[in-house]
């Protein structure tokens, strides 16, 4: 038996053609990794001037929003709506006491005079005597339809006597009571004359009286003054009118009338906490925000409330307002109503008529409307509701968004160097810059107590210092109106001239601590009204890092898996050993140690293929940097068993490759375009038979 060598991707018969093209082979595995592919956030990596490689990191210190500048808090207003505050509804009657009832009277007392008036009924009698002591009787007055029982809190009672008789009236004494209630009449007076075809109207006060829905009044007494050549007219009459005016009940059972209790506007001062008490603010567009209205009643009737903010607007030209339609109380008990609008999207003009600030104008209306129903209210009976601003997150404010002093401290992790896999890392330039982001409608300044970065790993630690620092409160100037929506910026620069910024980037710090005092509104104490934020402004600081990837390196490691393909027309059964080689063109100035093996689909090793196999590192030249790389051959033989192991289950090329700057103390810099190519290829012995 005689065996040959080939290589994989060859096209061999050995019947016909012992040989092959090793010039067309393609390899087995294949993988080109860059510096890229060794940062878990390539991100941070940048191409700077010539291609040089820089690391770019920024670390946010401190983000101050519109939230921490004002805080708009909860508000509301409680309106009550007592019994005292209801009108009943006015009433009128009228009774007329006429010449015939009163011959009548007269008829019934034995007067002889009585019969001589009806019987001369259109004629005239040459003299009547005087007739006194003369009473209506009881007129009654029924004003149940208006209420059963009702005690007053106001009210006026308008009495009115005409006397259309042809003769005049004397000691007229006039009263009224409540039908079938003992105690002294609601009101008695006495007229002490009366002529003829006239009338006279007074008033009285019902304050504090209970008046029931059935009354009765009386012309208690009247005096007929005799006179000559009296025509006779049995039609004539006395009219008592009775008016009840302007009456507000302190306790009633009736059917009110349907009345406004309340129309009014009216400003209402927005308060802010005490953090925020210079806050004046002229202007709010709602990002959200709702109106809540909360109602308790003890009613037995419908009440309808509105609650509107007139000096509010949205793109549609609307207000806000929330109404509610309160339903009836239970008898005894009390009913409960909520009802809510939201304020998204509208602005709300905060300068009112006269304070110009932190001012809102607001309509509110309570109306009972007619229902015809007989309800009772007591005095304890109430109804309260309350209108509420709630959870309101501006978009946009204007005004003096106050003097702010504000303390910052505290600790940031930094990932960066985590995700670098090396022993040693040593940069020998950076540039740092601290960037203030402004885009709110104010100015700041800020002072740095302390910027420090640490290795908890190495337990290093060090303060950032330098003439930038040192030279006193950072002027943050902010954006001006209208151009709201951009951002200003303020960089404070460092480098290795004015700082030890290289030195505190070589800590390779895994945390940075700040101590920071910022103030804002410094150039505006006397709180003019021309601050503006949007719910994305912003006073920021920043940590900007910019570092050439230049120094020295020890351990950095760059590692990949690719798929193994060594082809499928291969018979297992013929191989008889071989060689696997690693073919590598290192285009980094970094000598290499590299680790390879094969596995499984399960990631289970199988064989080795380099173990710590020496690559050895490109040449810098005069430019600087690597021009052209350098190739490494890394090659392993196996037995049969091995290889045949390797051809039917290897599934991935496993290999780290572990840089380290040769010589050891020899500064080099790492350009975007280098690059590690490693090939896997294979030679093997095959049996003819």
């Amino acid at each position: 038996m005689a065996s040959v060598l080939f290589w994989t991707g060859c096209q061999l018969n050995p019947v016909k053609d012992i040989g092959w093209n090793a010039d067309v082979l393609a390899p087995l595995a294949y993988s080109r990794v860059d510096i890229f592919q060794a940062v878990q956030d390539s991100s941070l990596l940048e191409t700077g001037p010539d291609d040089l490689l820089q690391i770019t990191y920024r670390d946010t210190l401190v983000e101050i929003n519109l939230a921490e500048i004002i805080e708009l808090p909860d508000t509301g207003k409680d309106f009550s709506v007592r019994l005292d505050t209801l009108t009943l509804d006015s009433d009128t009657v009228a009774q007329q006491f006429t010449l015939g009832q009163l011959a009548q009277q007269l008829a019934n007392d034995g007067n002889i005079f009585a019969g001589v008036i009806i019987a001369n009924h259109g004629g005239t009698l040459p003299a009547i005597p005087n007739f006194p002591g003369l009473s209506s009787g009881a007129v009654p007055v029924d004003a149940s339809e208006f209420f059963t029982t009702a005690t007053l809190s106001e009210g006026t009672l308008s009495l009115t006597l005409d006397n259309q008789f042809p003769l005049d009236l004397a000691n007229v004494t006039f009263e009224i009571r409540n039908l079938g209630m003992a105690g002294p009449p609601l009101v008695s007076d006495v007229f002490d004359t009366l002529r003829a075809g006239t009338s006279e109207t007074r008033a009285y006060d019902l304050a504090g009286k209970t008046l029931l829905g059935d009354l009765e009044g009386e012309l208690v007494n009247m005096d007929l003054v005799g006179g000559n050549n009296v025509p006779v007219d049995t039609t004539d009459y006395v009219e008592i009118r009775l008016a009840a005016l302007d009456m507000k009940a302190q306790t009633a059972t009736a059917v009110f009338p349907g009345q406004v209790i309340l129309d009014t506007l009216q400003e209402t001062r927005y308060s802010f906490g005490e953090e925020f008490s210079d806050v004046r603010l002229t202007k709010l567009k709602v990002r959200t925000g709702t109106i809540r209205a909360i109602a308790t009643s003890t009613v037995e009737d419908t009440l309808l409330f509105r609650y509107g903010l007139p000096s509010a607007v949205n793109d549609q030209g609307e207000t806000p307002s929330v109404e509610l339609k309160l339903d009836p109380a239970p008898s005894g008990g009390v009913i409960n109503q909520t009802r809510t609008a939201t304020l998204e999207g509208f602005t709300l003009d905060m300068t009112g008529t006269e304070i110009g600030y932190n001012t809102l104008l607001e309509e509110v209306f309570i109306e009972l409307p007619y229902s015809g129903n007989l309800i009772t209210l007591e005095e304890t009976d109430s109804v309260v509701v309350t209108f509420e601003l709630v959870d309101i997150e501006p978009i946009y404010v204007e005004g003096y968004l106050g003097q702010q002093q504000l303390a910052y401290s505290g600790s940031e992790a930094v990932d960066f160097f985590d995700d670098l896999d090396l022993d040693r890392l040593y940069l020998s330039d950076a540039n740092a810059a601290l960037t203030f982001e402004n885009s709110m409608g104010l100015d700041a300044s800020l002072v740095i107590r302390d910027l420090s970065a640490s290795n908890s790993e190495t337990g290093e630690s060090i303060k950032l210092s330098g003439s930038p620092l040192v030279a006193g409160p950072i002027h943050i100037p902010g954006i001006s109106a209208p151009d709201t929506f951009n951002a200003a910026y303020t960089t404070l620069e460092l480098n290795s001239q004015n700082s030890n910024i290289v030195r505190v980037i070589n800590v390779l710090a895994d945390e940075i601590s700040y101590e920071l005092e910022a103030e804002t509104n410094i150039s505006n104490p006397n709180g003019e009204y021309i601050n503006f934020a949007t719910e994305d402004s912003r006073l920021a600081a920043y940590l900007d890092l910019e570092i050439p990837v230049k120094g020295l390196v020890e351990g950095f490691k760059l590692a990949d898996t690719v798929l193994v393909d060594f082809g499928s027309d291969i018979d297992l059964t013929r191989i008889d050993g071989g060689m696997l080689r690693l073919i590598v063109d290192n285009g980094f100035p970094f000598e290499v140690e590299l680790q390879a093996s094969l596995y499984t689909e399960d990631f289970t090793e199988l064989v080795p293929i380099s173990q710590d196999g020496l690559v050895e590192a490109a040449t810098v030249e005069n430019s600087g940097r690597v021009e052209s790389p350098v190739q490494s051959v890394i090659e392993q033989t196996y037995s049969s068993e091995d290889l045949t192991l390797a051809i039917d289950q290897a599934k991935y090329l496993v290999f780290e490759a572990k840089m380290r700057t040769r010589p050891s103390e020899e500064e080099v810099a790492i350009f975007a375009d280098y690059e590690l190519l490693v090939k896997l290829v294979g030679q093997f012995s095959y049996q003819v038979r």
